[in-house]
């Protein structure tokens, strides 16, 4: 009796290790182990009863739901949430590009893998959708534009939020306004600053610069340059181009003009309305734009060539004033509808 004791104490703790799954009751074969890569993994921990698989393999497929899956690479994709109590993580939504996402936003700060877990696989950086808003779209240098184009700056001249590509005017009007442009240059109005490609970074003159070009055009100035070469060195006096470049009157004459045919131009009669004075000495002989046309640029532009002496055409015609019944569109353009 003392004898079959013994070999019953012997022969537990071998019963008590063998921690390996229990195979199929009726051909006490065990189901091939792993690893499986998530795609490979086929079943459930769950039976279709309510049941769970849980210690041992799945009835529905080929992973696993016991203890050792971790370690064999072999575990179903709900085993922590079926067997483990743990919530089954939200599933991630990999991308590579914002069109790819219901949210329109990729977010690439972490670079992901869409490698099945429990493989290896070189990194891949992709991205994860996300609820965010995409970076916003715009420039950091003007090289980022296209041509005729140049990224201006709302404000911080670069070291804060992106730019925008702006079209780079083609002419301005000769209003004396300086501004201090983002290259440290006074340039006389911030259309010129916008010719030139360059943002503003505040008003009036930059710090250090002044002076007056009065009495010394082609040479220097109080502290400064009024010839030539001061803009190509940046050191030009502030009033450089007001008192030292002449107008010039075709590019004025042209802008004038083709101003005025933009807000004169109309397609029906009752798109004419707002008048133009001072176009005129006599009141019905004055011009006639759209009533919805901005007329301010127009103004500026007739202001800045009559002060430079610039000869506008057709700007005063007969002194008199014939009766109108109103406005009319006449081949394209508004004027008064005369009786």
């Amino acid at each position: 009796m003392r004898k079959l004791t013994l070999i019953a104490s012997l022969l537990l703790p071998l019963v008590a290790c063998d921690t390996a799954p229990v195979g199929d009751e009726d051909t006490a074969v065990q189901p091939e182990r792993g690893p499986l890569g998530k795609a490979d993994a086929i079943g459930s921990c769950a039976d279709s009863e309510g049941g769970d698989y849980c210690g041992g393999p799945t009835g529905e497929g080929n992973c696993w739901c016991d203890d050792l899956c971790e370690s064999y690479g072999d575990c179903c994709g709900d085993k922590e949430a079926v067997c483990d109590g743990e919530p089954e993580p939200e599933p991630i939504e990999y991308c590579l590009q914002d069109d790819q996402c219901d949210s329109g936003f990729c977010d690439h700060s972490v670079c992901l893998s869409n490698c099945p877990e429990g493989m290896f696989c070189p990194a891949v950086c992709w991205g994860q959708c996300g609820e965010g808003e995409p970076e916003p779209e715009g420039c950091l240098a003007s090289s980022d534009c296209g041509e005729g184009e140049y990224c201006a700056f709302e404000s911080e001249c670069g070291e804060g939020p992106v730019g925008e590509c702006t079209a780079t005017p083609q002419v301005c009007a000769q209003i004396y306004a300086p501004v201090c442009g983002c290259d440290g240059v006074t340039y006389g109005n911030a259309c010129a600053a916008a010719a030139a490609g360059v943002s503003v970074q505040s008003e009036g003159e930059c710090p250090g610069e002044g002076g007056s070009c009065l009495g010394s055009c082609g040479g220097q100035g109080d502290g400064c340059w009024c010839d030539d070469l001061c803009e190509t060195y940046g050191d030009c006096c502030g009033d450089y181009e007001e008192t030292c470049i002449e107008a010039d009157c075709d590019a004025l004459v042209a802008a004038f003009q083709a101003e005025t045919d933009a807000i004169r131009s109309c397609e029906s009669d009752a798109e004419c309305g707002q008048v133009l004075t001072g176009t005129s000495c006599g009141c019905t002989r004055n011009w006639v734009a759209r009533t919805d046309a901005d007329i301010d640029l127009w103004d500026t532009l007739r202001d800045d060539a009559l002060d430079a002496g610039c000869q506008l055409p057709g700007t005063i015609s007969t002194c008199d004033c014939p009766a109108a019944d109103g406005f009319v569109c006449n081949e394209g353009t508004c004027g008064w509808d005369y009786l």
